[in-house]
């Protein structure tokens, strides 16, 4: 396979390998009415497997990749699918991203001062994408593209952020073109049937303030506010640049909040319990960027944000059509994060998501 780069193992019922990315791979194959219990073992974290194993041990189970069986006589209980597994341990289903003993086991358990257990955001849920560059900045499309293929995803509405002019390396946008831009996204809205916010990514600069004045901000649909420079400012600093940026009443959300980029970049230093209570008093989104290498909020910081009462929003930030697609790694994190349809606002219809967060 030419995505393997070496064989570790081979045999009927297990193969291992390397990719050429680096990652290990292993391929189990089993009877059909193990599947359930084979999925469930080997899905989830090794520390939410034990603890499932716990409970089977304390019903005098055994819980293994091949199912549930009585402990005693060795009959088999349940196999066939995830649900039967978990049912037979006196459990309910849990979403594989919740399989992270992260308080899911004593939720489910109404352990007290566990929570509840959430019903987390579907893959479906998401009907808007307010994060999505042209070419009129660093995208590769233009705006009639990007919309036309955001429609194709069945997306009722999108946000056209090119960048604002301070970040110089993007080709931001200088005043002047703003009118052109706005044009350009009203005719695609006319032209192809999706609404089309005429927005942008406006950098906050060292200060805190923004990069276009409250006069042109103010014109705007949608201004996501992020950091792009400046990243190794003091906790205090950094703190208080964002603050400063979200007290601006023209900034609908802010973007990748930590600013991390995996493997290449560590999240700046910031409080951001002070910068989730300060997004929750202004009405501030707070975004779960879904670009791979960003994945910004992640899940334990998503899921605090949700906890102070804050609201998310998930975001592609695409450059191409293509990366459109990479919304699902964005919903993925909010699951991790315990995020349920009502924490994200735009799982909301445009109706509601306009009288909710555009009429501020």
């Amino acid at each position: 396979m030419p995505v393997v780069s070496r064989v570790l193992a081979s045999g009927t019922t297990k193969s291992s390998v390397v990719l050429e990315s680096g990652l290990n791979c292993d391929l189990r194959v089993v009877a059909l009415d193990e599947f359930g219990s084979a999925l469930q073992y080997f899905t989830g974290s090794k520390e939410h497997n034990i603890k499932i194993r716990k409970i089977a041990v304390s019903k005098k189970l055994k819980l293994s990749e091949y199912g549930i069986f009585n402990r005693k006589t060795g009959k088999r209980i349940a196999s066939k699918t995830e649900r039967e597994v978990y049912a037979a341990l006196g459990l309910p289903y849990f979403e594989p991203e919740l399989r992270e003993d992260t308080g899911e086991v004593e939720a489910a358990l109404g352990v007290a001062g566990a929570g509840k257990l959430p019903k987390v955001i579907g893959y479906g849920d998401v009907r808007g994408d307010l994060h999505v560059h042209s070419n009129y900045s660093d995208g590769g499309f233009t705006i009639k593209e990007m919309s036309e293929a955001a429609k194709r995803l069945e997306r009722e509405y999108i946000a056209v952020t090119d960048h604002s002019p301070g970040l110089g390396v993007a080709h931001g946008l200088k005043p002047a073109a703003l009118k052109k831009h706005a044009a350009e996204c009203a005719r695609a809205e006319k032209e192809i049937e999706i609404r089309v916010l005429h927005g942008s990514e406006v950098n906050i600069r060292l200060d805190g303030t923004l990069d276009y004045p409250d006069k042109i901000l103010e014109e705007l649909d949608f201004v996501v506010a992020s950091v792009h420079s400046a990243f190794n400012l003091p906790t205090e600093e950094q703190t208080q640049r964002v603050l400063r940026a979200l007290d601006n009443e023209f900034v609908h959300a802010l973007g990748h909040p930590t600013g991390r980029k995996l493997n290449k970049r560590d999240a700046y230093e910031i409080d951001l319990q002070l910068v989730f209570e300060k997004a929750r008093d202004n009405k501030v989104l707070l975004e779960i960027n879904s670009w791979p290498e960003r994945l910004d909020l992640n899940d334990v910081n998503a899921r605090q944000a949700v906890k102070t009462g804050a609201t998310l929003v998930i975001n592609t930030d695409a450059h191409s059509t293509q990366q459109l697609e990479n919304m699902r790694l964005g919903i993925a994190t909010a699951r991790r994060g315990w995020a349920e349809r009502k924490n994200v606002a735009n799982a909301l219809s445009f109706k509601d998501f306009e009288r909710k967060w555009l009429e501020k």
